[in-house]
């Protein structure tokens, strides 16, 4: 399957994954290649602005730079019966997209999300 789609996803169904990151130009980078790949993408400078769009959207997968993922992590603890949010490690450099791109899939395909 491309992308995060899987096996039993609607054709024009996309998982919806937050980008934070506060460096703009992997941001761009980061969104682009992910909707290329055809995920749905929501791009972030701050993890403020995710914390804030998080109740509303709940993405699939959060994608964020390392600088980012302690706050994150912190912030969508969940009780009970929730289910968590996976989050993914942002890297800065193109030669290794295929890393990241294999978390956001494994992420995507575990039956019961944890965080990472």
């Amino acid at each position: 399957m491309r992308g995060g789609r899987r096996a039993g996803d609607p054709a024009s169904y996309g998982p919806l994954i937050f980008v934070v990151t506060r460096e703009p130009l992997a941001l761009r980078f980061w969104e682009a290649l992910l909707i290329e790949r055809r995920f749905a993408v929501v791009p972030f400078g701050e993890p403020a602005q995710a914390l804030e769009m998080y109740a509303a959207l709940r993405p699939d997968a959060i994608v964020a730079s390392k600088r980012d993922l302690p706050l994150l992590r912190q912030r969508l603890s969940f009780g009970g019966r929730d289910p968590v949010t996976p989050l993914v490690e942002l890297v800065s450099t193109p030669d290794l997209v295929e890393p990241v791109m294999q978390a956001i899939r494994r992420a995507l395909r575990a039956p019961h999300r944890m965080a990472s």
